[in-house]
């Protein structure tokens, strides 16, 4: 890719080569890009900054020094950010380590999981959600969606790409978030209240619905409220159970923990095994 205004090869922080896009949501585009230090291949996202908001700069490198330092093997590790100048526009940075594999948006759209794999997804990632929201103070990931969850190739094991609600920090005060975004809370999508492990938990359940239906959540929006599921599902007695829980639109009704929706989930295995 090269610069529209000067011809020379595009780079995000004049050390990370942008090679091509690979996707492109409402502030945000993600690159496919080299390292020009070291040569390795990495994932460069440009967060879009709204006019006249430089004060979201300093709580943005905040938000990504604290990823930086964030190990788990369940996250892909966050390596550097940068703020870019476009001309007039100023862009955030962030770039992280390239990951062998798949989303699960890309699974959803090749095939209808069961209900048997959605429950290993749920347990898999209920994990991860347990262990962020259990620092201090709580890491959350903020835009939860079957585009957001990697499955790696050698292990098929999930790791999540975009945590720590950085979208949030770009929007305008005031401005709410758009239709396309049916996977978050509807006190997050209408409200604009930050983002909690609460509103985590109902991005899993609409995850889950994705997932089994095969269905966007945002084609089940019910008055721009919660997500009108169940017409289109048919499952067993206690994954329904544990989605409706999930998909409260009350975020006070929802589970209080990852750790103990996971547990539920684990029993729930057990019984789809033995079907």
């Amino acid at each position: 890719m090269t610069c529209e205004g000067c011809g020379e090869l595009a780079a995000l922080g004049r050390r990370y080569r942008l090679d091509r896009i690979l996707h492109r949501a409402p502030g945000v585009t993600t690159y496919h890009a080299r390292d020009l230090s070291t040569r390795q291949t990495v994932v460069a996202v440009e967060y879009a900054l709204p006019e006249g908001q430089d004060g979201v700069v300093c709580r943005f490198e905040a938000a990504l020094e604290r990823l930086q330092e964030l190990v788990h093997p369940g996250v892909v590790r966050t390596v550097d950010h940068c703020v870019a100048e476009h001309g007039r526009e100023r862009r955030l940075g962030r770039v992280h380590a390239w990951v062998e594999g798949w989303s699960l948006q890309q699974e959803a759209d090749e095939h209808r999981h069961t209900e048997l794999e959605v429950v290993g997804v749920l347990e898999e990632l209920l994990a991860i959600l347990a262990d962020l929201h259990s620092q201090k103070p709580p890491l959350v990931h903020g835009d939860l969606h079957a585009g957001t969850v990697l499955r790696t190739v050698d292990d098929r094991r999930l790791v999540l790409i975009h945590p720590g609600a950085l979208r949030e920090l770009i929007l305008v005060p005031g401005q709410r978030w758009s239709a396309p975004f049916g996977h978050l809370a509807p006190e997050v999508l209408l409200e604009r209240h930050p983002s909690t492990p609460a509103a985590d938990l109902f991005s899993v359940g609409a995850l889950a619905v994705r997932l089994l239906s095969g269905i966007e959540p945002r084609a089940m929006r019910s008055g721009g409220q919660g997500l009108d599921w169940e017409p289109h599902l048919q499952v067993h007695p206690e994954l329904a159970r544990v989605l409706r829980s999930l998909l409260q639109i009350d975020p006070s009704r929802r589970p209080t923990s990852a750790a103990t929706v996971r547990a539920a989930i684990r029993t729930l295995g057990d019984q789809l095994g033995r079907r």
